[in-house]
């Protein structure tokens, strides 16, 4: 069995949660918190299409008790769109093309994809994904810091794409993890890489020491432990 949500944030029209739960109003553009968790067996979809211009919610998320799979799609190309926080469930594909999320996180299930588009106004500020597999693009907008990493048993290894407007830093954990800026490739996660990069099996750091367009490599350094794990660190 399935439970489905699909719903439309446009800035006016009250939006629809599960079934039981009251809708969610906007107050001039603006909704403080939706949240919707789905506490059933059933695996949960949530679809949620963004249209419209100038509104802002400051929490979004989806989630529940089993597993779950959330869908962002931006219809269009709006402009003054901005979510604070999305929060993703377990699973998750986010396609925004305008529309601005400042801290993006998504829990520890099978896979996340997400995606910024080329027509965002702003920064984002961090982009956290913890499932087996994550897939990372940015698009126009500087990124302050990329995280993802799934569990050491399970790890697949992660896609990061970093575009046109750079990133600060990118922090990947286990797995065979690829981090591509626009000029090419900038480092690679746990296994041999040429060019003189580490083969250790680690929690890998690529960083840029200012705005740019791709990271730019610095030098080896260390780092603390992350999440109780021994880490290590790859600038660049």
């Amino acid at each position: 069995m399935v439970q489905n949500l699909n719903v439309t944030f446009d800035g006016v029209s009250d939006v629809a949660r599960l079934p039981g739960q009251s809708d969610v109003e906007w107050f001039s553009k603006f909704i403080g918190y939706y949240s919707v968790y789905h506490d059933g067996t059933d695996f949960f979809r949530a679809n949620a299409d963004l249209t419209g211009d100038g509104w802002t919610i400051k929490t979004l998320r989806f989630n529940g008790a089993g597993s779950n799979k959330t869908t962002v799609t931006d219809l269009d190309n709006g402009a003054g769109r901005r979510i604070d926080f999305l929060e993703l469930g377990f699973n998750s594909d986010v396609d925004l093309i305008s529309t601005r999320a400042r801290y993006i996180f998504g829990w520890d299930g099978d896979k996340h994809e997400v995606k910024l588009g080329n027509q965002q106004d702003g920064s984002t500020f961090s982009i956290n994904l913890y499932a087996d597999e994550n897939i990372v693009t940015t698009g126009n907008a500087y990124v302050h810091h990329i995280g993802t990493g799934g569990p050491e048993t399970s790890a697949i290894g992660d896609v990061i794409k970093i575009g046109s407007g750079g990133a600060a830093q990118v922090q990947t954990g286990h797995g065979d993890d690829r981090v591509t800026g626009t000029t090419g490739a900038c480092g690679r996660g746990s296994r041999p890489a040429t060019g003189g990069m580490s083969s250790r099996p680690a929690r890998d750091m690529w960083s840029s020491s200012r705005p740019a367009t791709a990271m730019t490599r610095l030098s080896w350094a260390s780092a603390g432990p992350r999440r109780s794990r021994p880490a290590m660190a790859r600038t660049w």
